[in-house]
């Protein structure tokens, strides 16, 4: 079809078989043998292959312990909608796979678009891909298939008109674009606008954490930060200290810059210096902040509380650079309705309660102790994307 002149395959079956494919029972037994053929596979790709590290959460993440038992919190007799239209976002090429798996598990054929960036750094996960589909027999895996092509609205519209499910990433313009082409009538789609995320950090109560506890909050933190260099929605991108006095603490923030330097020397990362010498000009030309934090794999520039969404929506922070203010108590720093993810220090179910109740922001959805951040659930910006992906049957 010339419509489709423009797609290439970058992995799965042909495009033309996943238009015509039906959609299967969600969780399918053939879906979870794939994915667990994958994970396995992917596992130990990443264990020989330490630059492709940081998708081990993802093939973690999709191993069969996990999938069975998220499977038990959903009913029976759920069956995918029909065709799955996912736009996949460049910024974080991990996106790409979770947005495949939460097709399959929805039991519908998916068409996902991907971009040659993101090609040039998955090429070996799609390799695995296409060898386990291809020495495997599936009868009930839904049937997908990645491709890449070039601005083209006359290809998305049509495969936005055939879609029963869309699923969109990319930010607010991307999500703009696609709401603007029709659809069908039943078409539902979940949409991932431009989100950012924060750390709340409770100085005087973190203080009080023994030595071991401190280390494994600096360790975690670390973590969201390093992993996907703070381009995910729900990477911190700025820190909102709660202290009875305000002060610049060199030991907190100099043993966080040891665990990310640590992070970085594992990954075989540059510092990042280099990257920040003209940065750091431009931002103080925004605003000069109060106060400078450097260290070779951290930088964090202090503003007033009032002055932090400003700043981010000139000038969104990645590669370890920070943002960060110190406030009396949490509610004088006001979230702006871009806000998804809180990182809370120290945490437990009671505190982060409170804290939502504390700040009344409309638009966090996760609030979550230091190293889960990052984490991906089935439940993702308020959405239920399996619930929102099926139809429940009902029989009598």
């Amino acid at each position: 079809m010339k419509k489709l002149s423009n797609a290439r395959l970058l992995f799965g079956h042909d495009l033309l078989e996943v238009l015509t494919a039906k959609p299967t029972p969600a969780f399918s037994n053939d879906t979870l043998d794939f994915l667990c053929l994958l994970s396995d596979a992917g596992l130990k790709f990443c264990k020989s292959n330490p630059d492709y590290s940081e998708y081990s959460s993802f093939f973690f993440w999709i191993r069969l312990n996990n999938l069975l038992n998220i499977h038990k919190k959903y009913p029976s007799f759920l069956f995918g909608r029909g065709l799955s239209f996912h736009i996949a976002p460049a910024n974080v090429p991990a996106n790409l796979l979770y947005t495949l798996v939460f097709g399959l598990l929805a039991g519908n054929p998916s068409i996902i678009r991907g971009s040659e960036r993101i090609e040039e750094q998955l090429k070996p996960i799609f390799k695995l891909i296409n060898k386990i589909i291809g020495e495997c027999t599936f009868s009930q895996l839904p049937l997908f298939s990645c491709i890449s092509y070039p601005r083209d609205q006359d290809l998305n519209a049509y495969l936005s008109s055939l879609a029963n499910v869309r699923l969109i990433w990319g930010g607010d313009d991307t999500v703009s674009y696609f709401k603007s082409l029709s659809t069908l009538n039943t078409c539902v789609d979940i949409t991932f606008p431009s989100k950012t995320s924060y750390t709340y950090i409770d100085k005087d109560l973190f203080d009080k954490l023994d030595t071991k506890a401190k280390l494994s909050c600096f360790q975690r933190l670390a973590s969201d930060i390093e992993l996907y260099s703070q381009n995910a929605c729900s990477s911190p991108i700025a820190l909102v200290i709660k202290s009875s006095s305000s002060y610049h603490s060199n030991s907190f923030f100099s043993q966080l810059s040891c665990e990310l330097q640590k992070l970085a020397i594992n990954k075989k990362k540059n510092s990042v210096d280099s990257f920040y010498s003209a940065s750091d000009a431009s931002i103080s030309l925004i605003e000069p902040p109060l106060g400078v934090h450097r260290s070779p794999y951290l930088n964090i520039f202090f503003y007033k509380h009032e002055q932090i969404n400003e700043i981010i929506a000139l000038k969104r922070p990645s590669n370890s650079l920070l943002y960060a203010c110190y406030v009396r108590k949490f509610s004088d720093f006001n979230p702006p309705l871009t806000a998804q993810t809180i990182t809370l220090l120290p945490h437990s179910a009671e505190s982060a309660l409170n804290l939502y109740y504390e700040i009344e922001c409309s638009s966090i959805n996760r609030i979550v102790p230091a190293g889960r951040a990052i984490d991906m659930h089935l439940l993702w910006d308020g959405y239920d994307i399996i619930a929102m992906s099926t139809k429940h049957l009902t029989f009598k």
